[in-house]
């Protein structure tokens, strides 16, 4: 868990510094997915799963959350959200 409160941190920091608008941006994507992916390669078997993982991570946030502003203010429930609980089972199915 600690290494999601890690990612978490990284997502606030993303969010603070991007405007408020009704999706996602591209930049906003993209820091995300770059921090997930470090974070979650110590975990996963090869880059691929961490990947798969991030890939699943941010499609079930975004639509969860389709604006930036409201995944901010709802960051605490992401770290025990079980869809993106989920996503992790799955890659490690895989």
């Amino acid at each position: 868990m600690p290494k999601m409160m890690q990612l978490i941190c990284q997502f606030v920091v993303v969010l603070c510094t991007s405007s408020c608008t009704d999706f996602w941006s591209g930049s906003t994507k993209r820091v995300f997915y770059e921090s997930c992916t470090d974070v979650s390669k110590e975990w996963t078997k090869n880059e691929k799963q961490a990947k798969n993982y991030c890939d699943c991570v941010l499609r079930k946030m975004m639509e969860r959350y389709p604006n930036e502003e409201d995944a901010m203010l709802h960051l605490g429930e992401l770290a025990t959200d079980t869809g993106l609980i989920n996503c992790k089972e799955e890659v490690i199915i895989r």
